[in-house]
């Protein structure tokens, strides 16, 4: 509807072909009640999409007192690629980052990770001195767990790891903080970082108030993923499009912008928006004003305009 795909190339290595007939139909019966057109019904599903994946945004970032203008924007996914570039400048970040192979991301996550197992002791005590001698032989019953479960995954102890950490709060409150804690158990250390991290995301802090310890957690880690090298530098090049495709720019305009193969992008290739980039797994909408560019590892990096 909106030309950000191509109802003549099939998606998802082939196995899917898209109805355009079908979506105008729908977008149209939908578009009657609130009369609106086609394009303009499908404009603003993308548009009410885009809100909603950016109010996800906002929750992993402004309310953990986090600015995402700190920040790149990670799209992947199928659909991600699509939107990323709107969300990042609603948001006012303007690095967007589409991993080499977006649409399966998730999968080669899985594929070379680290084994990761967690595990979790729950109590409710005030923080002291005996809270810290307990806590101490509490994780490492923990990493015991972590070390068995581990060693039944076939993974030697050479490759163990683990990250013991701690949630606390103030005395009354019902929610909780996690900070990083030693193998000892020693919660004086903890007890600071609780407190600053407080400050830095509530905006305050009640040293006189007692804490709370409600969980102890270790993380064990079997360290079998793969390590890769470091993106490398690359010269720029100016890649060629592989054809024009007309989007809609807005309710009432298109325009007609370059297609690239994001097969055919090498690393160093550079190019401005408008442009579309297509490939097996997803497309990336690069916007008007932006500019692109494949880094040395291959991946597609988008630069917005503050």
């Amino acid at each position: 509807m909106l030309g950000l795909f191509s109802p003549d190339s099939p998606i998802a290595g082939g196995d899917l072909e898209l109805d355009y007939d079908a979506a105008y139909t729908a977008c149209a019966t939908l578009g009657a009640k609130l009369g609106l057109t086609a394009v303009e019904t499908a404009w603003g599903i993308r548009q009410i999409v885009n809100a909603s994946m950016a109010g996800a945004v906002r929750t992993a970032s402004v309310r953990r007192g986090l600015d995402p203008r700190d920040f790149a924007l990670l799209g992947f996914g199928g659909a991600g690629p699509l939107h990323a570039a709107d969300i990042a400048s609603e948001m006012g970040i303007t690095d967007v980052v589409i991993p080499a192979v977006a649409g399966c991301f998730s999968a080669l996550g899985i594929a070379i990770t680290d084994a990761v197992h967690d595990f979790v002791h729950t109590q409710s005590r005030l923080v002291d001195a005996d809270a810290s001698r307990d806590a101490g032989d509490d994780l490492r019953s923990l990493m015991d767990q972590g070390a068995e479960e581990l060693r039944d995954s076939g993974i030697d102890d050479a490759l163990h790891q683990f990250e013991c950490s701690a949630d606390l709060r103030y005395q009354g409150q019902n929610s909780t903080l996690n900070v990083r804690l030693g193998e000892s158990g020693d919660l004086t250390g903890p007890g600071e970082a609780f407190h600053a991290e407080h400050l830095r995301q509530f905006g305050y802090e009640m040293r006189d108030q007692p804490l709370e310890l409600v969980n102890l957690r270790v993380r064990a880690i079997g360290t079998i993923g793969q390590d890769f090298e470091a993106s490398r530098t690359a010269e720029a090049t100016v890649p060629k499009s592989q054809g024009a495709r007309e989007i809609v720019t807005s309710p009432g305009e298109t325009a007609s912008v370059p297609v690239y193969d994001r097969d055919l992008l090498t690393p160093g290739a550079e190019f401005a928006g408008p442009a579309m980039v297509t490939s097996r797994d997803t497309a990336a909408v690069i916007p008007p004003s932006a500019h692109a560019r494949v880094d040395g590892g291959g991946h597609l990096r988008i630069g917005l305009a503050r």
